[in-house]
């Protein structure tokens, strides 16, 4: 006897197998380059910061774990699309200036912390072009006693100086903020 296959409803995939899983009921997975995070005044995420993401050498930025929902895109800036990531969820920030000297010292102390991270202003350079931003960075008190205790040897803070001095070279050049009341 010869069982006809099982009509597909609206939203499933119909498999050529009759006795296959029904794949619209399990969980998808991020693939590829995670979404990024692009800062806008007032805006946060909440997260942890996972590891620096050096795949594209020439735009290396920080992976993070969303410990809440957040808004990101995909995609080059010019033609980017909007979407919403979901608490543990990978998404990418790049190596802001302002923020890499404690995210080093997060990466190379071996804490994760989940952070709250607020952009709060964004700022021109003495160098036509450019920009930094001004945060809020803020963890659990427990936090900030570990880290101040992990640095507290001599071999942690070796090396947090040879970390330090990498991510500063692929900062390439030091940005200095202009004065906030310097003319537009």
């Amino acid at each position: 006897m010869t069982t006809k296959p099982k009509q597909a409803t609206a939203g499933e995939t119909q498999s050529i197998d009759p006795g296959a899983p029904n794949y619209d009921l399990w969980t998808k997975h991020q693939v590829g380059f995670a979404p990024y995070w692009n800062p806008k005044e007032g805006e946060l995420f909440e997260g942890i910061i996972l590891e620096v993401d050096q795949r594209d050498p020439t735009f290396i930025r920080y992976l993070c774990q969303a410990t809440r929902p957040l808004e990101c895109a995909t995609g080059p800036s010019d033609e980017a699309e909007r979407v919403r990531i979901e608490a543990g969820e990978h998404f990418t920030l790049s190596t802001y200036y302002s923020l890499n000297n404690l995210f080093v010292q997060f990466l190379v102390s071996g804490l994760r912390p989940i952070i709250m991270c607020r952009a709060l202003k964004k700022r021109k350079t003495k160098k036509s072009g450019y920009s930094v931003w001004t945060w809020e960075v803020r963890s659990a008190p427990q936090f900030k006693e570990a880290l101040t205790k992990f640095f507290a040897s001599e071999q942690s803070q070796k090396l947090l100086a040879a970390a330090t001095k990498q991510s500063e070279r692929q900062n390439a050049e030091e940005l200095e903020p202009e004065p906030a009341n310097a003319p537009s």
